[in-house]
C-alpha cells in the first residue's frame, strides 16, 4: 500500500453514514501537531501505528496488505499509537468495534483517513480514491485507490490476472452501469463502432451486487467472473467517471494488464503510479471521437495498448491496489 508518510500528506473524508454531522474544519483539527508534521521528515525511530477496525470486512483486507510492512509498529490500542488510520466504511458495519473511534476528540490531531468514498469530505489527512482536483481543500491532498470494493472476491482474484498474448477480439471495452453517471457513460453506448464492447450492467447492479451471502452469491460471482473475462476481450478497457470521479474499474483493467482509457477531468490521481507511461486519456468532451482516437493510436503504434497494459498491471500489483 502507498507510504503512510505519503499519507500524511493529504486530506480524507469523514464516513458516508455521518455526513448529517459537521466536521471540524481541517484547519483546526491538524494545524501543525507534532505527531502528523513528524511525518515530514526521515523518522528517527519506527513510528507507532493504529488501523481502526471501523468496517470488518475492509479491516481484514488492509490487514492482509499492512502485515508484512515492518516500515512501522502496528499497534491494536490507538491510544498508543502516533497515527491512527480510520478507513472509511464501504457500507455501513454496526458490529465494527471502533466504528465510532473517529469521534474521539483525543485522536484527532494523530488521525489519518482512508477513503473510497465517491464524494469526500475532506477533514482530515489521508488518501481518497474520488477526489476532485479542483476541490478547495486539496493542496495538503493525494489521489487514492481502493484495496476492497463491491467487485471484490477471493476466488476472482486469478481472473483479473493478465492472460498469455493473443490478439483480443476488440478494440476496445466499457462494461458498467450507464445510469451511473449518464451524462459521460451514455454517449458510449451510442458510439456506431463495430469494435467497441458495450454491456450495460445496470441489471446486475440492481439484482446481484450486494448479494455476499445466500442464495444470489452464486449468481453474483458468476456475474463478476463474466465481467473479468469480458476485460480480456479488448485491447483498451475504457474507464468513465461513475457516481464518483474515479472508477474500480480503472486499477481492475491495470491488474489484468490491459490499458485503461481515463474518461474524468476533475479526477486527482494518485501519486504513486506514472500514469502517464500506462494509460491514455480522452476528455469528457471529446468521447464522440474515441474510436478514431484509440484507431489511431493503435494504428501509429501497434504494441501501445500491450505495452501500457503491462505497466499498469505491474503497479498495482507493486502497490497492491484493488
Amino acid at each position: 500500500m502507498p507510504s503512510l508518510r505519503t499519507a500524511a500528506r493529504v486530506r480524507g473524508s469523514a464516513c458516508a453514514a455521518h455526513r448529517r454531522l459537521t466536521p471540524p474544519h481541517p484547519s483546526q483539527a491538524h494545524s501543525d501537531t507534532p505527531a502528523i508534521r513528524r511525518l515530514f521528515d526521515e523518522p528517527s525511530h519506527m513510528i507507532a501505528v493504529c488501523l481502526l477496525n471501523s468496517h470488518r470486512r475492509l479491516h481484514s483486507r488492509l490487514t492482509e496488505d499492512v502485515a508484512a510492512n515492518e516500515a512501522f509498529r502496528w499497534m491494536a490500542d490507538p491510544g498508543d499509537a502516533d497515527i491512527v488510520i480510520h478507513p472509511v466504511p464501504p457500507w455501513p458495519d454496526p458490529q465494527a468495534p471502533q466504528r465510532h473511534f473517529w469521534l474521539r476528540p483525543d485522536l484527532l490531531s494523530r488521525m489519518l483517513v482512508f477513503s473510497q468514498d465517491d464524494n469526500p469530505i475532506p477533514w482530515a489527512p489521508g488518501v481518497f480514491a474520488s477526489l476532485a482536483a479542483s476541490h478547495p481543500d486539496v493542496a495538503g491532498a493525494r489521489g487514492g485507490f481502493y484495496v476492497y470494493h463491491a467487485h471484490y472476491e477471493p476466488d476472482l482474484a486469478g481472473a483479473l490476472d493478465p492472460r498469455p498474448d493473443g490478439e483480443p477480439e476488440f478494440l476496445w471495452a466499457f462494461v458498467g452501469s450507464a445510469a451511473t453517471w449518464p451524462q459521460v457513460r451514455e454517449p458510449l453506448f451510442a458510439l456506431n463502432d463495430e469494435r467497441g464492447l458495450r454491456i450495460d450492467t445496470a441489471e446486475w447492479n440492481r439484482h446481484h451486487r450486494w448479494q455476499f451471502e445466500g442464495a444470489g452469491r452464486s449468481a453474483r460471482s458468476e456475474a463478476l467472473r463474466s465481467y473479468a473475462n469480458k476485460l480480456h476481450q479488448a485491447k483498451f478497457i475504457v474507464c468513465p467517471r461513475g457516481a464518483g470521479l474515479s472508477s474500480v474499474r480503472l486499477f481492475e483493467a491495470m491488474r489484468a494488464g490491459k490499458c485503461p482509457v481515463i474518461v474524468s477531468d476533475g479526477w486527482l490521481a494518485p501519486p504513486f503510479v506514472d500514469w502517464e507511461s500506462c494509460v491514455v486519456r480522452v476528455r469528457e468532451s471529446d468521447l464522440r471521437h474515441l474510436p478514431e482516437l484509440l484507431r489511431n493510436a493503435s494504428g501509429m503504434r501497434p504494441c501501445l495498448a500491450p505495452a501500457l497494459g503491462a505497466r499498469g498491471s505491474d503497479a498495482t500489483r507493486r502497490r497492491r491496489c484493488c
